[in-house]
């Protein structure tokens, strides 16, 4: 077993721990469906190495730092976010590599909910004579990774809900123009969105109206986090599977229904018999977190189902004088008790409009991981 620590005093830990999440950052999105994790290697009070898991399948952030260390590595401490892993997979144990560069003391933030791993990693580490503490920083660690948690914990991708509605609740005229009801503020902050989950979601009806890219486009200053050279996965919801592929540059292009592959789409899955069964089998492959932006009828169905983890509306300043389309269609309850309710984890405007971020667990989310990103952000 591990022992345990708290966040005490501002000390090297810290700035140590500190350094081992900015490091985390290059892992965002891209390295679903593992976490984004960072560490750091430390000697005499003093960083000589650090690392990042970039990116599934390459090495992890224990691999990259120790690497960077060379023989610095013996007798020092290692700092890293997650637990280091215990197990074989797409790449060797990094408890194992780093016993054998000859680690002293492994100080990590949260343990691995991955059964797999689940203890095993400090166990592992303090039977072979590696002092270790766990607990370091633990809310900022866990906030840093929503999707991997909440995917272990549940089994299914996160969902995170984007709608941008007029003060009359509508997402569109009577005619189905949408571009663009918010200003160029909140667009910026949907891409930013978009460059931190593993895919991006719409429905048919959205891809056919606005011929939509579901890439990232972010101008000059990018964020400090921004990772260059990942995209997320594109995926459109058909039933009937009959509707068109994303356009432009960006990351594969996933159809979601259907019987089969269309053109112009990289992969097909089908649709479960209900949106946890789907969710869960996007989480089989690969996918820690969606970010879906609509329509109305997408929308509606997630809700209906009750798997809407969170919630992110922006409404500007603008009315259409009556009606338009709405945000979410549907019957919805009759009766307020069995209404949803979530907890407003942020409100915000930007530009001249507004943002208000509903979570519907207790969860950590993604306005979680938006706030740490912020405070951890190199002044």
């Amino acid at each position: 077993m591990s022992d345990r620590t708290v966040d005490g005093p501002e000390g090297f830990d810290q700035v140590a721990m500190t350094a081992a999440l900015r490091a985390a950052v290059v892992g965002l999105g891209a390295a679903s469906p593992n976490p984004a994790v960072g560490a750091v290697i430390a000697l005499e009070g003093q960083i000589v190495a650090e690392g990042g898991h970039r990116r599934v399948g390459e090495r992890h952030a224990e691999v990259v730092a120790l690497s960077a260390a060379g023989s610095r590595a013996a007798g020092a401490t290692a700092y890293v976010t997650l637990e280091p892993c215990s197990h074989v997979g797409r790449q060797p144990p990094c408890t194992e590599g780093l016993i054998k560069a000859g680690i002293a003391e492994v100080v990590y933030g949260i343990d691995d909910p991955d059964q797999r791993v689940a203890g095993r990693g400090a166990a592992q580490l303090s039977r072979a004579g590696v002092k270790v503490r766990s607990g370091l920083m633990a809310e900022s660690c866990r906030f840093l990774n929503p999707g991997y948690l909440h995917r272990q914990r549940t089994g299914r991708a996160r969902l995170v809900l984007k709608t941008a509605t007029t003060l009359d609740g509508a997402v569109a005229t009577s005619s189905g123009q949408s571009q663009w009801i918010t200003g160029a503020q909140a667009r910026r902050f949907v891409h930013e969105l978009r460059a931190r989950m593993a895919a991006v979601m719409v429905g048919a009806g959205t891809a056919r109206a606005d011929s939509c890219r579901l890439n990232v486009r972010l101008d000059d200053p990018k964020p400090w986090w921004f990772n260059e050279g990942f995209a997320p996965h594109r995926i459109v919801v058909s039933g009937s599977g009959d509707c068109p592929a994303p356009t432009g540059d960006g990351s594969d292009r996933w159809l979601l229904g259907g019987t089969g592959l269309v053109a112009g789409f990289d992969r097909h899955l089908a649709l479960a018999d209900d949106w946890a069964g789907t969710l869960a089998e996007l989480a089989a492959h690969g996918i820690n977190e969606v970010l879906c932006e609509g329509g109305a009828g997408l929308a509606s169905s997630l809700l209906q189902a009750g798997v809407v983890d969170e919630w992110i509306q922006m409404v500007a300043p603008m009315t259409l004088r009556g009606s338009g389309l709405p945000a979410v269609t549907g019957a919805g309850v009759q009766a307020l008790e069995h209404a949803q309710r979530g907890t407003l984890a942020q409100v915000s405007q930007l530009g001249q409009d507004a943002c208000m971020w509903t979570v519907f667990d207790d969860a950590p989310s993604f306005a979680d991981q938006t706030r740490i990103l912020n405070e951890l952000e190199p002044r």
